[in-house]
């Protein structure tokens, strides 16, 4: 997902994974309400239920974002993602310079 600074994210999350999850969004600060860890900051989604997560991007970075129940088998699955805020308005640079780091033994 890409979204710009202060934009909302809105994200339907329609459980169909034949067991409860939610989803936990690493990093971008928003409600505990949508936060998704099930039992601590809100109750899991069912199977077969929807849930709506409403926020807005306030810090621009890239995030990441999985499912958190029974994490170790739903990441496993494939069920998690990237989250890249952008800037609203971008430094102005003309290249990217990477250093090349060289060991001392």
């Amino acid at each position: 997902m890409r979204v710009r600074q202060g934009d909302e994210i809105a994200v339907t999350f329609e459980n169909r994974t034949g067991q409860v999850s939610s989803i936990h969004w690493f990093g971008n600060r928003n409600a505990n309400s949508v936060d998704g860890v099930p039992g601590l900051t809100r109750a899991p989604i069912p199977d077969n239920a929807d849930f709506e997560y409403l926020c807005i991007a306030p810090d621009a970075e890239t995030y990441w974002h999985h499912f958190h129940s029974r994490s170790w088998e739903q990441v496993a699955r494939g069920l998690y993602g990237a989250l890249i805020v952008e800037e609203t308005t971008p430094p102005d640079v003309d290249a990217d310079i990477m250093e090349s780091w060289t060991e001392v033994t």
